[in-house]
């Protein structure tokens, strides 16, 4: 198959990239290098540079994909706080820009990727996938937008449309910028450096993480499953978009339990 990933240099993009590079697909990579590295793409991967809003070079891309990974974006939650309209901008405007170049190119299939933080910080423990989203940050606002479109357009337009909200990916090559750094990688530096696991708030809260090769393995899967229907209407539950074609949300959760006590790892106490 021929594949296009947006935001290919990234974490996700490139792990993602290289996999399917691997299994033989046709690859093509886009990303504006904002915090991407393209020397982590395999040199079977065909790499591009450029901005997701440009249509004239998504046009020249797009020719023959037969499945686009939409995951160009900003994902500083603190960032977006000081940046809410470049946040818009890239996440919400781009996504935009790319289905309208899907929709002239004539490509059928798209998987976004969304996240976790659309559900904002809920009090029960348990998360459903029932649960309204409360997005708590213009980025998480960005990513619920973002999948609205997705499914709105890919509805006008007859491109079948898969969203997967994604929680708090880790694994090897994850980038650690000097502040709010991923806490998993973050954590294991630490220890190795023989520095002092911090965990603010009393120690007790948790989080859900999953390891990125679980994340590359429900993207492949998002891009081949089959056409079911939805169990639910939509948008008569509008908090709840739903892909037409399969369901639009991946608790990407699946093994991360199991990955070196992950969640040991990340559950501390504060050091005095």
């Amino acid at each position: 198959m021929n594949f296009l990933i947006t935001g290919a240099a990234g974490f996700l993009g490139s792990s993602l990239a290289n996999h399917l590079a691997r299994e033989g697909h046709q690859v093509r990579g886009l990303d504006d290098l904002s915090t991407g590295d393209p020397k982590v793409l395999a040199p079977d991967v065909h790499f591009t540079r450029g901005d997701v809003s440009d249509r004239p070079k998504l046009w020249t891309l797009l020719q023959d994909v037969d499945v686009v990974y939409h995951l160009a974006a900003r994902v500083s939650v603190p960032e977006s706080i000081l940046y809410p309209r470049d946040y818009n901008n890239v996440n919400v405007g781009g996504t935009v820009a790319l289905m309208e170049a899907m929709r002239d190119v004539g490509v059928k299939r798209v998987v976004l990727a969304s996240s976790g933080a659309v559900y904002g910080d809920l009090r029960d423990s348990t998360l459903t996938e029932s649960a309204t989203p409360n997005p708590r940050s213009p980025y998480a606002v960005s990513k619920l937008s973002a999948e609205y479109y997705v499914r709105t357009i890919g509805n006008l337009w007859n491109i079948e449309t898969v969203s997967l909200r994604i929680f708090n990916a880790y694994g090897p090559g994850q980038h650690l910028p000097p502040s709010h750094p991923p806490v998993v990688p973050h954590y294991l530096r630490q220890a190795l450096r023989g520095g002092t696991l911090v965990a603010h708030g009393d120690g007790n809260q948790t989080r859900d993480y999953i390891y990125v090769d679980d994340v590359v393995s429900a993207m492949v899967a998002a891009a081949t499953a089959p056409k079911c229907r939805s169990r639910r209407r939509w948008p008569r539950r509008a908090a709840q978009p739903r892909s037409r074609e399969c369901p639009s949300r991946t608790r990407s959760r699946s093994r991360a339990r199991r990955r070196a006590g992950a969640r040991r790892a990340i559950r501390g106490r504060a050091a005095s």
